[in-house]
C-alpha cells in the first residue's frame, strides 16, 4: 500500500513540476500597442507555437476603409477594426492608417527627372 501512495505521489509531483515549469504564451507588438497610424505585426507564442498577426487593411461591406489593429493586452492578442480615411500597406505586408493620400509617381513627375537630370548633364559636365 505505501508503495502504491509513494507512485502516486511521485505521478503528481513530476507532473505538477512539468505545468510549472511550462513557459508562459507572450504577446509582442512590434509598433508597441494600439497605434493605427503605425505599421507593426504582433507575435504571439505559446509553449511549441508561434503566430504572426500583421495589421491589416480591409474594406468593410459597405466599401468603407478599415484597419485591423492588432495589439497585445499583457500577454494576450487583441485586434480592433479602425475606419481609416486611407489605408496603405508597407513592403513588410503591414498596414496603416493615414489622413491623406500618397501621390503615386506621375509619368509628368517622371518627366521632370528626366529633364532635371538632362539639364545636370549638360551644365555640369567638365568643358575641354
Amino acid at each position: 500500500m505505501k508503495k502504491i501512495l509513494f507512485v502516486i505521489l511521485s505521478v503528481f509531483l513530476v507532473s505538477l513540476a512539468g505545468v510549472l515549469a511550462t513557459p508562459p504564451q507572450t504577446c509582442d507588438d512590434s509598433d508597441g500597442g494600439n497605434l493605427p497610424y503605425t505599421p507593426g505585426t504582433v507575435t504571439w507564442s505559446t509553449p511549441g507555437n508561434t503566430q504572426y498577426f500583421p495589421d491589416t487593411c480591409v474594406a468593410n461591406p459597405q466599401g468603407k476603409v478599415q484597419l485591423r489593429e492588432n495589439y497585445c493586452d499583457g500577454t494576450q492578442k487583441k485586434v480592433e477594426v479602425i475606419d481609416c480615411n486611407f489605408c496603405y500597406t508597407n513592403a513588410q505586408g503591414e498596414g496603416y492608417c493615414a489622413d491623406n493620400q500618397i501621390p503615386e509617381f506621375s509619368a509628368v513627375a517622371a518627366g521632370l527627372a528626366l529633364a532635371g537630370a538632362g539639364a545636370g548633364f549638360i551644365f555640369l559636365r567638365k568643358k575641354k
